[in-house]
């Protein structure tokens, strides 16, 4: 993904629509931050990475491949 997002939040699910993993930023300062998401407790599959901005939501694939 290129560009800069004011992310507000990063929500992942499975190709079942279940939720997996939801983080709530609230980054009151407006200066750059970096979220790590633990995906250590996903399967292998195929997952879609939602991140929602103040304009949009932005979806991305994730695969997880062990």
């Amino acid at each position: 993904m290129s560009g800069l997002y004011e992310v507000s939040s990063i929500m992942s699910y499975d190709l079942l629509g279940k939720q997996v993993h939801n983080s709530n930023l609230n980054n009151q300062n407006g200066e750059s931050i970096r979220k790590t998401i633990d995906v250590s407790s996903f399967n292998s599959g195929l997952y879609l990475v939602k991140l929602k901005t103040k304009d949009s939501e932005i979806t991305k694939k994730l695969v997880i491949n062990r």
